[in-house]
């Protein structure tokens, strides 16, 4: 589980919209309560208010879960363009990523302006996105082209828009907001990996990119040669990202909110051998239950009715919390501090343009790599068609070789 610092609009958000929004709520990482730090102590929170779903004794070992030291969106102090500290990420990405800093003493800092800490006793409890993954890639990616609410203060107003003047976020309505990449067993000890073998993208990296390079971020994000992730399955999983961000499109058009600040969440396995195990193990898990009778939908969480669809197939995030079969990929709306709903003003434009927007961008990568591909292939064939006229074997040497479906 995630323990981090919120307002109390954040848990409204939360209560509402699996109250009364399921779709909605179907996108978010699992409410679990909340937990109270008194001012008075700098050591773990210590009182636990679990939601109506959630037993409370889940809230009971607060030293097992994630406890992130929010530094929210600090927008003003240059990261490095690739680091090896997870604490570069937004907090929410942070705590996916494996960041674990201590928590803040309440009463110091400000509403996360400036890299300062959010001053509250209050915290959220909310389901690990990054767990039952053996190494977990995570990217954040910020919605929204305006990236302040109706209440930010014109100093920061104006801060925020130089950003989005300056990135993606303008012309696009996203930007990469940080990533952390296995980069392979080998990889550690390497120029900006960490001993784990991790390489963490700070900010600043994805603010340097732009409308015409951006599919550039998501190629270092799922291309990674040196864990086993070539191209075939970076594109493999670029699909099932395609399909969750079209299911998260439809959702918020049918919704009536309006998001500052939110973010979605990518993560994947990141070892490549893991993560065709787990193909195989969600394959098998299919034909075991058609064998009972159950049929997949391949669909959407909302399905054409508007309705939450429970039976629809899961892509790989199943088990939320890592306690069963292991995990290929996962897609979650995070960061609700700036979050409501808004009755009778229509969907959330402003957000809709970026989800957009980040569906041709992954539509354009996997384009992109299948025309590479073909271009191989092409060339393959080629060679194969010389090496057969100069009368070489043209034998495939590894005829148990196949191509990985996902």
């Amino acid at each position: 589980m995630v323990v981090k610092p919120c307002t109390a609009a954040e848990v409204a958000f939360y209560e509402s919209a699996n109250a009364s929004h399921p779709a909605f709520a179907a996108y978010m990482p699992t409410f679990m309560g909340t937990l109270t730090q008194p001012s008075q102590s700098a050591g773990p929170p210590l009182i636990g208010t679990a939601a109506p779903f959630v037993p409370s004794t889940s809230l009971a070992t607060p030293s097992a879960a994630v406890i992130v030291d929010d530094p929210a969106t600090s927008d003003a102090t240059p990261a490095p363009l690739a680091s090896s500290s997870a604490s570069d990420l937004p907090a929410e990405a942070a705590a996916a990523a494996g960041a674990a800093p201590a928590l803040p003493t309440p009463g110091i800092g400000g509403d996360a302006v400036h890299g300062h800490k959010l001053a509250t006793d209050l915290h959220i409890v909310l389901s690990n996105a990054a767990a039952g993954f053996t190494r977990p890639n995570v990217l954040d990616v910020k919605l929204g082209a305006r990236l302040w609410d109706d209440d930010t203060a014109e100093e920061k107003r104006a801060r925020l828009d130089k950003v989005a003047a300056e990135s993606t976020s303008s012309s696009l309505g996203f930007r990469i907001a940080g990533m952390k990449v296995w980069q392979g067993a080998t990889a550690a000890g390497q120029p900006g990996v960490d001993a784990d073998g991790y390489k963490v993208y700070g900010k600043m990296y994805g603010r340097e990119l732009t409308k015409e390079n951006i599919v550039q971020g998501f190629r270092d994000f799922l291309f990674v040669e040196g864990a086993n992730v070539a191209s075939e399955l970076g594109t493999a999983i670029a699909i099932r990202f395609r399909k969750e961000v079209e299911g998260i499109k439809r959702v918020l058009e049918a919704e009536e909110s309006r998001m500052y600040g939110a973010s979605i969440l990518f993560v994947y396995e990141g070892d490549g051998t893991a993560a065709r195990q787990a193909s195989e193990t969600e394959d098998t898990q299919k034909m075991t239950e058609r064998q009972k009778g159950v049929e997949f939908v391949e669909d959407d969480v909302l399905g054409a009715d508007g309705q939450i669809d429970d039976d629809g197939d899961d892509d790989g995030d199943y088990d939320e919390d890592g306690t069963g079969a292991p995990k290929i990929c996962a897609v979650k709306l995070i960061d609700f501090a700036h979050a409501r709903w808004v009755p009778g003003e229509g969907p959330d434009e402003n957000v809709l343009h970026g989800v957009r927007n980040v569906i041709k961008t992954l539509d354009e990568l996997c384009s992109r790599d299948q025309e590479r591909s073909g271009e191989a292939q092409q060339l393959g064939e080629a060679a194969t068609r010389e090496d057969e006229a100069l009368g070489h074997d043209t034998t495939d040497s590894d005829p148990g070789v196949t191509k990985f479906p996902l």
